[in-house]
C-alpha cells in the first residue's frame, strides 16, 4: 500500500488551506516552503500560477480554500502519490503502514 508518510506530506500542505488555517496570502508558503515531494510533483511555475490565480478571484479564506482543493482535488492526489511512490517513498506491507499511523496516535 501507499507508504503513509506521503499522506502526512499532505496533510503538512494542507494545513495551510483549510478555510480556518487560510489568510490571503500571508499564510500560503510560496513554493520553496512546499515538502520537497510537493515541489517535485508541481512546478514552481504552475504553483505560482494558481495561487495568484486564486487569491486574484477570491474574496474570502472559505472561497479560496475551495479553489485551492478543487485543484488539488483525488484525482490529483492519486497522481501526487503515484509520482511519490516512484521515486520518493516506497510502498509498505498493510500491516505496517498500519502500525506506523498507529504510532502516531
Amino acid at each position: 500500500t501507499y507508504n503513509p508518510e506521503a499522506f502526512i506530506v499532505l496533510k503538512e500542505l494542507f494545513s495551510y488551506f483549510s478555510p480556518e488555517a487560510v489568510n490571503i496570502p500571508d499564510s500560503i508558503p510560496d513554493y520553496s516552503g512546499l515538502p520537497q515531494p510537493v515541489q517535485s510533483f508541481v512546478s514552481g511555475e504552475e504553483w505560482d500560477s494558481k495561487i495568484r490565480e486564486f487569491i486574484d478571484n477570491t474574496s474570502s479564506r472559505e472561497m479560496f480554500s475551495k479553489r485551492f482543493f478543487a485543484w488539488f482535488n483525488g484525482f490529483k492526489i492519486v497522481k501526487f502519490l503515484n509520482m511519490t511512490h516512484a521515486g520518493q517513498f516506497k510502498r509498505v506491507p498493510v500491516e505496517e503502514a498500519f502500525r506506523q499511523l498507529k504510532e502516531r496516535e
